[in-house]
């Protein structure tokens, strides 16, 4: 297993994967996100026209994009880096948050997408997301900026719980024994938390 490999995406010379969930209950599906980004000495431009989401049926041979157009993700220059998260308990639930803080979610595997807690001034890009495994209904989200964000109702409402100074939070994960034990690690160490998050 692994001794050989297939490019199956490639959307253009400046954009690559940036995530990649699967559908637990059906393994065949997978989501991946593209970020298109050109890295100079001089600048950096982390939003290009190519980044989006991908869908895949047959276990990522193909996949075709499931974001932009009527799909109610912004497709525009502007999204660039992307997280993803898929819900073990239902997997018909994903959430998505690019580069301008917005987090959107779908209900129906990615066919449409609708923005959640707009009410909310989320600053900074959406770093990483994760959904409870065992309610999907409760959300996490970190930002470029050091803060976390927990929703309780399917993302109607964010609260922040974690602020650090200077902290990017790369990964967030929650144990699927008590939903109330939650990790999360990043640039200035990791961190864990039995009361879920509180």
């Amino acid at each position: 297993a692994g001794q050989t490999w297939s490019k199956t995406l490639f959307v253009n010379n400046r954009t690559g994967a940036i995530d990649l969930v699967i559908d637990k209950k059906s393994p065949d599906i997978l989501y991946a996100s593209m970020w298109e980004k050109d890295r100079k000495a001089w600048n950096f431009d982390g939003s290009g026209f190519g980044s989006g989401i991908y869908k895949s049926m047959d276990g990522g041979n193909t996949w075709n994009e499931i974001s932009g157009g009527k799909s109610g993700f912004p497709d525009t220059r502007g999204t660039g880096r992307i997280g993803l998260a898929i819900s073990n308990s239902n997997s018909n639930i994903l959430y998505a948050g690019g580069e301008t803080g917005g987090v959107f979610k779908s209900i129906n595997k990615g066919i449409s997408w609708e923005a959640v807690g707009d009410d909310y001034n989320v600053t900074g890009h959406v770093e990483t997301i994760k959904i409870d495994p065992n309610n999907h209904n409760v959300v996490y989200f970190s930002n470029g900026d050091g803060f976390m964000y927990k929703t309780i109702d399917g993302g109607n409402t964010w609260n922040e719980i974690f602020y650090g100074w200077d902290f990017q939070i790369t990964s967030i994960e929650i144990s699927p024994d008590n939903s109330d034990v939650i990790w999360i690690a990043g640039n200035k160490g990791f961190y864990k938390s039995i009361d879920g998050g509180n």
